[in-house]
């Protein structure tokens, strides 16, 4: 069972104005988490798809800091993966292999630092 459950958490909606305005900003799909899919989840959350996850940074995190990040995720992707294994795939939020071309395609602009990882790596962006 995992933690929201686990805790009886309740995932709280994002404002619906905040949701718009990302959406016009970022053109991203919507992907709604059903009612459901956590045992305290009562009705429908709507939420921005960000196809797996997204870490979000400040501008002024150091270049080497967020090159070496990027490293880490890519590079140890095998470690998160085995972490997701036992959920199954209609259930879990981690596409299972990930691609690390296709993880540095996100909605949100890249920090430089891991722009330049994945440009090193050989990864199209």
């Amino acid at each position: 069972m995992g933690v929201i459950e686990k805790q009886g958490m309740v995932p709280l909606p994002a404002e619906d104005r905040a949701l718009d305005i990302l959406s016009s900003k970022l053109d991203p799909s919507s992907n709604p988490i059903p009612a459901g899919f956590w045992m305290t989840l009562d009705a429908e959350l709507p939420v921005l798809d960000s196809s797996d996850f997204v870490i979000l940074v400040r501008d002024d995190l150091a270049e080497d800091i967020a090159y070496l990040l990027t490293w880490c995720l890519v590079e140890t992707k095998e470690t998160i993966e085995r972490q997701y294994y036992q959920i199954s795939p209609h259930r879990s939020l981690l596409t299972y292999q990930p691609v690390p071309a296709e993880m540095a395609n996100t909605l949100l602009p890249l920090h430089p630092g891991a722009r330049k990882y994945h440009e090193d790596a050989g990864n199209h962006i």
